[in-house]
């Protein structure tokens, strides 16, 4: 059982005024993270790709291009969902 430590610090209310509940904001909230990760993943997947392995990069460069920003993709979309079940789970407490 979840165990209740009583009212919110602040009212669901006062933080989505527009909206019933704080779970119709999942989805902006997924998408604001996953845009802010994305940059810092793109330099991760492609930093070593360039820096370890820049003959493999010469000899196909889209495919390691379209390696990193897949492999960049996925990670911030990870980031995203994980920042949406945490808030998901804060918001039905």
């Amino acid at each position: 059982s979840v165990r209740s430590f009583g009212s919110p610090v602040v009212p669901c209310a006062a933080l989505h005024p527009t909206a019933d509940s704080g779970v119709g904001n999942l989805f902006p909230h997924f998408w604001r993270v996953f845009r802010w990760m994305l940059p810092g993943y793109i330099i991760a997947h492609l930093g070593p790709l360039l820096l370890l392995r820049p003959q493999a990069f010469v000899r196909k460069p889209l495919r390691g291009t379209l390696g990193a920003l897949l492999g960049a993709a996925r990670t911030s979309s990870f980031q995203g969902t994980y920042v949406v079940v945490f808030m998901g789970t804060l918001a039905n407490l």
